[in-house]
């Protein structure tokens, strides 16, 4: 019998993948996205199509394993992979935590605050108040339906993201507001538990109980905090450029950088597996564990930790699994009672308008003119979040039969959300890197670069970027001012973004290299191929920063680098380090510039 188990178990999880990996194909083909075709290729394999083919298989015993039902198969694989359903989900809202540095906070933080609190109030009152109204449901059973329907689901958005590369403050006003999102879900579970506590399981939660939840949650994102930081420490790491350049400084500024790699990504999953498990182990919410770990190292180590998780060829297994066992749960046989069809159909159109609506006024009042309007709401139409994954994994704590029943019916319509939501994002997200694109192109045209080089040469990345004797005292206004002169002879659109990303990476470790040198850098997909910047400070003047030869600066180059690509940031940081290192360089393109400044 076990044997037999096992067998089931292995077919099933094979045709489950395999059949959401095609349907994720088939899907782009026709226009929607690859997300929703892999959740539609789990709803192939659910337990409604099994039910079909276990009456098949009864007329013809050569294809049965043993005696056990493929719908029973179902139901043990989906069970033995529940593990992942939390955990692939804690990955996604530690990615989101990179938004949340301090200075993005300061430009966003209020926009993402009451965004999160606009679509999330509208759809608690629509759905609660439609529920109640029309369908006649208890008023405990609107309020937990209403709770779960504010939740949104970031999965599917990051994906479309991370494939288009879309970075800047609609990615920054998105990620911020879906972590608030995850809080708001928590403050409302909260208040359910106190206010209701007679229809839950669980006893009415006293002061005692919320110090001890609090203290425990954040031991835990902190020592996973801290686990991370130190395991990803230079050292491990430097052996991964050591045999790209002789350089040991060169060595040493990458390996600070903690550049994108596999290995780091493997750290950051095993560390998100410890954090999600040890907070099941004490019964705290492990998506405020995991967004505290990721706050932490958003604003005390490094971007590129985040920036790991982005890695194309692995992440895509990650998110086919995810996908896939998503849809797998979807059961059509609750579309059979028109009262359930009823309730899905009120929960659709509630939610729907209570999260467009909702997110419509924030960029209403905070984007005017930024056309966000177009594009945000989309982004929290998807449903399964980590309360739908709650549901599915752990189950419904609720003690009351018919709420427990009532969301059991919502299921399928998160899933709805979940495929149908999918493919708008993906859609709107393709207009939205369109429209900036185009910007770019219209500024690149303006400002004569309108050939792409294939070779990093030093002239290619500087492409006469150069300025003399800069009045400035601080490494902040230098880095400001570089940015500047990007934004305005280069081919970038968003300086705040630039600014925030290189200055984030100078609070990790001063890139002064020592000799004077300095080489302010970050990776972003604002660009689609490296370009510099040089700058010299007046001659008997220099600029502390932070060297480890304890020199001032003298000589600056800031470097912006394609997100997509860490080898050509490389490269790029190759070729700058190795011109700078031919002796008297340096003072030789000094003079001359400064002769041409003076000619002109």
């Amino acid at each position: 019998m076990h044997e037999e188990l096992v067998i089931g178990q292995i077919l099933l999880i094979g045709i489950l993948v395999f059949t959401s990996f095609i349907t994720g194909k088939i899907g782009l083909r026709i226009g929607l996205s690859e997300t929703a075709g892999q959740i539609f290729g789990g709803v192939l394999v659910g337990p409604s199509f099994l039910k079909l083919v276990d009456l098949f298989v009864d007329k013809y015993d050569f294809l049965a394993v043993g005696d056990v039902s493929l719908a029973t198969l179902h139901g043990t694989v989906l069970d033995g992979w529940t593990f992942y359903l939390p955990v692939y989900m804690g990955v996604v809202l530690f990615t989101l935590t990179e938004e949340s540095h301090i200075s993005r906070l300061r430009e966003y933080g209020r926009f993402s605050l009451i965004n999160s609190l606009t679509h999330t109030v509208f759809t608690f009152i629509l759905v609660l108040g439609g529920l109640h109204f029309l369908l006649d449901l208890s008023l405990f059973t609107c309020v937990v339906l209403a709770a779960v329907a504010s939740s949104s689901s970031p999965a599917s958005a990051l994906v479309s993201m991370t494939s288009r590369q879309v970075e800047g403050r609609l990615k920054s006003v998105w990620a911020q507001s879906t972590t608030l999102d995850v809080l708001v879900e928590l403050i409302l579970l909260v208040v359910i538990l106190i206010f209701f506590a007679a229809e839950t399981a669980f006893a009415k939660p006293d002061f005692k109980t919320f110090v001890y939840f609090a203290s425990v949650t954040v031991a835990i994102g902190v020592g996973v905090f801290l686990l991370i930081k130190t395991v990803v420490q230079n050292r491990l790491i430097c052996d991964e450029f050591s045999e790209r350049t002789d350089n040991k400084k060169l060595v040493n500024l990458l390996a600070s950088d903690t550049m994108p790699t596999v290995t780091i990504l493997i750290i950051v999953w095993a560390s998100i597996f410890l954090c999600v498990g040890a907070s099941m182990v004490f019964h705290v919410p492990f998506t405020l564990s995991v967004i505290i770990t990721g706050l932490l190292l958003s604003n005390y180590h490094s971007q590129y930790i985040f920036d790991s998780l982005k890695t194309p060829d692995l992440m895509r297994i990650f998110h086919l699994v995810f996908f896939a066992l998503i849809g797998a749960h979807f059961d059509f046989h609750l579309f059979a009672e028109l009262d359930n069809l009823k309730l899905i159909g009120c929960y659709i159109l509630f939610r729907t308008l209570g999260k467009l609506a909702g997110t419509w006024l924030a960029c209403l009042i905070f984007d005017k003119a930024g056309k966000m309007n177009r594009v945000l709401p989309m982004l929290f139409l998807p449903n399964m979040g980590s309360t739908g994954i709650v549901l599915l994994s752990a189950g419904v704590f609720l003690s009351n039969k018919g709420v427990s029943e009532a969301i059991i019916t919502i299921i399928p319509a998160m899933l709805l959300f979940e495929i149908v939501g999918a493919s708008l994002v993906d859609h709107a997200l393709k207009k939205w890197k369109k429209a900036q694109a185009k910007k770019r192109e219209e500024k690149q045209e303006v400002n004569g670069n309108t050939e792409q080089q294939e070779l990093i040469s030093f002239s290619q990345l500087l492409q006469g970027r150069v300025i003399i004797d800069i009045d400035v005292r601080t490494k902040d206004d230098a880095i400001k001012m570089m940015c500047a002169e990007l934004l305005k002879h280069g081919n970038i659109s968003e300086l705040q973004n630039i600014l925030g990303l290189v200055q984030e990476r100078e609070q990790l470790c001063s890139t002064g290299m020592g000799d004077e040198v300095a080489i302010p850098h970050c990776r972003t997909s604002d660009v689609d191929y490296p370009m510099a910047v040089c700058a010299f400070v007046s001659e008997g003047e220099s600029i502390d920063w932070d060297s480890l030869d304890g020199q001032g600066v003298r000589y600056i180059f800031l470097l912006i680098s394609p997100l997509n690509d860490p080898n050509m940031h490389i490269e790029a940081m190759k070729t700058i380090t190795t011109k700078i290192m031919q002796p008297g360089f340096l003072k030789e393109m000094y003079e001359k510039h400064k002769k041409e400044l003076v000619e002109s």
